[in-house]
């Protein structure tokens, strides 16, 4: 009988390590050089935020519902797979000091830790191409996130270079189509800059693919439906998320929606439709969806107005 656990066979010891938690894997991996090696094969699900200089802390996309990140610290949160980091005194580094760090940091992650992973949930505040070159090859990667924070302010000379950097991470992710393409199960975008045929790419072998989730991708117009119609994976797609993008709701989007019939959840507060209450009604009497939520009013907010009498102002 083996004396020591990493005298298990790897089978048994892959299955030990399997549930644990990122903390206790990182740790079981700074015992040995083999423990390091095993640690790295076992990692199968990773949430990791890094702030923005000007954000305490953003909200991760859930790849699990029951498993929302809840610390503002970063050393304790409800999920046992997230990591939020925060860089100390961020204020006082340069701009590229700070876009430099975040881009090595989460490319030596996916790199040492990519192995195996199954589930990715990143929030980042600038998308860069040494990070889409390591999560193109994230070859077991069946559910991912990626969030993109908005940093207000900043040097219009800053927010230029990112804004190229990006646009040339997304051409080069979408160059051919991912080799997790195949295996993804749920994909969810928000606040990311690619396009509708770049989005295709993503997903065209995409066959099982369950959920999907894009929110304010600002280049999502009307394009968007007229892909989902013609995208061979909707027949296994259950849930929808639609905010902020994808134009003004209408014929076209109705046609779409038609097309998915199995959908258990669609999600459409977020945008806008042309005539008022048009799909809360195509969903009572065709699609019988039944988690949907409607697109809000065209008017909501428009009375949320406070007056301040001007006598308290002085």
């Amino acid at each position: 009988m083996p004396s020591h656990l990493l005298d298990l066979p790897t089978e048994i010891i892959s299955q030990i390590l399997a549930p644990l938690p990122t903390s206790s894997l990182l740790r079981f991996s700074e015992t040995s050089h083999h423990a390091r090696t095993l640690a790295n094969a076992n990692l199968h699900t990773l949430s990791l935020g890094i702030a923005p200089p000007t954000l305490s802390r953003p909200k991760l996309l859930n790849i699990d519902q029951t498993s929302e990140p809840t610390s503002t610290t970063g050393n304790s949160t409800k999920s046992p797979y997230s990591i939020w980091l925060q860089i100390p005194k961020a204020q006082t580094y340069e701009y590229w000091t700070l876009f430099n760090f975040q881009s090595a940091l989460v490319t030596s992650i996916l790199n040492r830790h990519g192995t195996m992973l199954q589930h990715l949930e990143i929030s980042v505040w600038a998308l860069t191409l040494p990070m889409v070159s390591a999560i193109e090859n994230l070859r077991a990667l069946r559910r991912f996130s990626l969030r993109i924070e908005r940093i207000i302010g900043g040097r219009r000379s800053c927010v230029a270079v990112k804004r190229e950097e990006q646009e040339k991470a997304w051409e080069l992710l979408t160059k051919s189509t991912p080799v997790w393409s195949r295996r993804l199960m749920a994909l969810k975008l928000e606040n990311c800059d690619l396009k509708v045929d770049q989005l295709a790419i993503l997903l065209k072998e995409s066959r099982d693919c369950e959920e999907l989730g894009l929110d304010r991708c600002r280049y999502f117009g009307k394009g968007l439906w007229t892909w989902l119609m013609e995208w061979e994976g909707t027949g296994k797609l259950k849930v929808l998320n639609v905010a902020d993008c994808g134009g003004q709701l209408g014929e076209v989007s109705r046609m779409a929606m038609g097309k998915l019939n199995g959908l258990q959840s669609l999600n459409l507060y977020d945008c806008q439709e042309q005539e008022p209450g048009e799909f809360e009604r195509c969903n009572r009497n065709l699609w019988h969806v039944p988690n949907f939520v409607a697109p809000r009013p065209g008017g909501h907010g428009a009375n949320m107005i406070l007056e301040v009498d001007p006598d308290y102002m002085q």
